[in-house]
């Protein structure tokens, strides 16, 4: 009895664990994108007034670097979502 007991406790902490790993990669993704969006905005910006045209560069790989953290935090919060959810397949990799 101690042991299903100590093995449900296992498996609601994993369950909880992986919860707020997904909730915290949900965040950074979430963080990214807006950071992607102002350096979007900074680019039509300098399209609208090109005074700072040398900035421009900068702007754009900002926003490429953001949006492809992005992607990847999205990729590994599902990840984690699945593990969660499927813990027989969490040694496939």
């Amino acid at each position: 009895m101690a042991v299903n007991a100590d093995r449900r406790n296992q498996t609601r902490q994993q369950y909880l664990s992986l919860t707020h790993k997904a909730m915290i990669y949900g965040v950074l993704a979430v963080v990214a994108l807006v950071i992607c969006a102002a350096n979007v905005l900074g680019i039509l910006a300098i399209l609208w007034e090109p005074t700072h045209i040398l900035t421009l560069p900068l702007y754009m790989m900002f926003a490429a670097v953001s949006l492809w953290a992005s992607v990847n935090f999205y990729q590994t919060r599902s990840r984690v979502l699945f593990y969660r959810d499927h813990p027989d397949h969490m040694d496939d990799t």
